[in-house]
């Protein structure tokens, strides 16, 4: 009699899912797919478990996974887990049992469907990280920390809590994910992520708000009206981020 398939359901962590990936291999359960705990609807076919974060078991599928496949594969399962797509918890798994079979070739298996998902979800969430890199402006607060609002299609504030709180190491700053409500709290270089925050009565410093418009009447000046093309301002930079970004507000 075949067992029936489990779905995990963890938090949307990396240790949720390197914790999940362990229970999946010492619990005997069939799993199919691995969700984070804020984003499925219950489908009757499966049995669903809820696993709890455990940072030893997290610490040891990461360490098995770098010496078994690759560290190359672990960045690749990471980030497409950030990436948040449907069904990327199942291409993970099939991605880490292939792996645990034949190693760091995994990769090479392009025209496996599971290896191709994985690669092509790191590219995009690789992609989206080098993207924000750029284009993150911060506006200063009147206490005098630094904010940045921010709307990514991918979970990408662990992949840039690092650089920022690297480049201001001598500020207090505060990266904002709005459709996320998650936020990189960095205080002069050491930062974590804080979950489920709104962001309520933000007072713009008088000089920010001076400073803002000196760049945006700076970003009008310079641009040749005549030359204006709104379609080759969108491939470099997608409309959906103009709202976050200073010289490009309304």
């Amino acid at each position: 009699m075949k067992h029936p398939e489990h779905i995990y359901i963890c938090d949307n962590s990396a240790e949720g899912l390197l914790s999940a990936i362990y229970q999946s291999y010492y619990s005997g359960d069939n799993v199919y797919d691995i969700l984070f705990d804020e984003n499925y609807q219950v489908n009757f076919t499966y049995k669903y478990r809820k696993i709890v974060t455990n940072y030893d078991e997290a610490q040891k599928v990461a360490y098995a996974i770098k010496k078994k496949i690759s560290v190359l594969a672990f960045e690749n399962i990471i980030n497409t887990w950030l990436s948040e797509t449907p069904l990327c918890g199942h291409n993970i798994l099939e991605y880490v049992r292939l792996g645990f079979k034949i190693g760091y070739n995994v990769d090479n298996m392009l025209t496996q469907k599971n290896v191709a998902f994985i690669h092509s979800m790191n590219q995009k969430v690789a992609f989206e990280t080098h993207r924000f890199l750029g284009l993150i402006r911060f506006s200063k607060l009147d206490d005098g920390t630094y904010l940045s609002i921010i709307d990514t299609d991918h979970n990408i504030l662990p992949l840039i809590g690092d650089h920022f709180a690297d480049r201001l190491s001598t500020e207090k700053l505060i990266i904002y994910d709005e459709r996320r409500k998650n936020a990189v709290l960095s205080d002069t270089g050491d930062w974590i992520i804080a979950n489920n925050i709104e962001m309520k009565d933000i007072k713009i410093s008088s000089d920010e708000m001076y400073f803002r418009k000196m760049w945006q009447r700076y970003f009008e000046t310079i641009a040749i009206k005549e030359r204006t093309n709104k379609k080759l301002q969108r491939s470099f930079i997608p409309a959906r981020y103009w709202k976050n970004i200073t010289e490009l507000k309304t």
